[in-house]
């Protein structure tokens, strides 16, 4: 890590921040100030990142760039932020979005990315006051599986809804539902439902449904 630090009688000034990893490719550079208030300190960071490779960390080769902006005190902020990472196929994505939270959570809405040569909308709700949770939707829109494997071109569309916690004392629950909507797979026109819940450690099905020209599968 190095950069620039200045002192004023109210404030801290970075500039010129630089982080790099010996060995590893990609930096992130920013500047930002910290200014000394009666109550608490506020803050004011941008953050740049380019060309990361997270692959002993995810095990999954990245070329990732983006930007962070924060500004606010550790109990009430708000920014903004946008990710890309290039590569083949599936590996090819962006996200952005814009946040804000306090000592207890933040919610990150709305969000929009490109995934699949397609679309994907939502927002999420992260929580940590008496237990972790997450809360949050995604819509996406005209998504290609061939990203994934040539075997499955056609075009997807869903919705997705969900929520989980993890107590401190207890087992994690959740449910999940979402709706598969004009989607087609092969040549074959799908639609299909699906609600399911996570209590006790068992996972409970609700209703699984699937349709397509001359079959139905359904479940419950």
């Amino acid at each position: 890590l190095a950069g620039e630090a200045g002192m004023t009688r109210q404030a801290f000034n970075l500039r010129q921040l630089r982080l790099t990893r010996p060995g590893r490719r990609g930096t992130v550079t920013g500047g930002g100030t910290v200014t000394l208030t009666a109550r608490e300190p506020l803050v004011e960071l941008q953050i740049k990142a380019a060309g990361l490779d997270l692959t002993p960390e995810i095990k999954v080769s990245t070329d990732l760039s983006g930007t962070l902006t924060l500004t606010g005190t550790p109990e009430r902020y708000r920014g903004e932020f946008a990710i890309v990472n290039t590569g083949k196929g599936w590996r090819t994505a962006r996200l952005s979005g814009a946040y804000q939270g306090d000592g207890t959570g933040v919610k990150l809405a709305p969000l929009t990315g490109v995934l699949l040569a397609g679309s994907v909308q939502g927002n999420l709700d992260v929580g940590w006051r008496e237990e972790f949770s997450l809360n949050g939707t995604i819509r996406g829109r005209n998504l290609n599986p061939a990203g994934i494997s040539p075997d499955w071109a056609g075009v997807v569309n869903f919705d997705l809804t969900g929520s989980g916690a993890w107590p401190k004392q207890a087992p994690p629950r959740g449910e999940v539902s979402g709706s598969l909507l004009e989607t087609r797979l092969h040549g074959q026109a799908l639609t299909g439902e699906f609600r399911a819940n996570l209590e006790s450690g068992e996972l409970h099905v609700g209703r699984l449904l699937l349709q397509g020209k001359g079959f139905s599968i359904n479940a419950a």
